[in-house]
């Protein structure tokens, strides 16, 4: 697996992860929406970010084939993110690529 970091969608990418914390995904998720235009009214409701939790939505924007939302729980520390981020990996790695 190969994993780049960047600021700017200027090419087309296969996945995008949206970390998220509890406290605050609803702000979040819903400028996320807009973003990608995406209707995120019932989504807010579903995912709870728990820690680990992982949904993935199929955005009509053609520049993104997947978008991978990451719950953070409520500790934002650094053992928390690490398996949250570890559970992802290990459950999408065939998608990640």
């Amino acid at each position: 697996m190969q994993v780049k970091i960047q600021y700017n969608l200027d090419a087309p990418v296969a996945s995008i992860i949206f970390p998220l914390e509890k406290d605050n995904h609803a702000r979040a998720m819903d400028g996320m929406g807009r973003a990608y235009g995406l209707d995120t009214d019932h989504l807010v409701a579903d995912f709870k970010c728990e820690l680990g939790e992982i949904q993935i939505l199929y955005p009509a924007n053609n520049d993104i084939q997947r978008i991978i939302l990451l719950g953070l729980g409520e500790e934002i520390s650094y053992a928390p993110v690490r398996t949250a981020f570890r559970t992802v990996s290990h459950k999408l790695k065939d998608r990640l690529t």
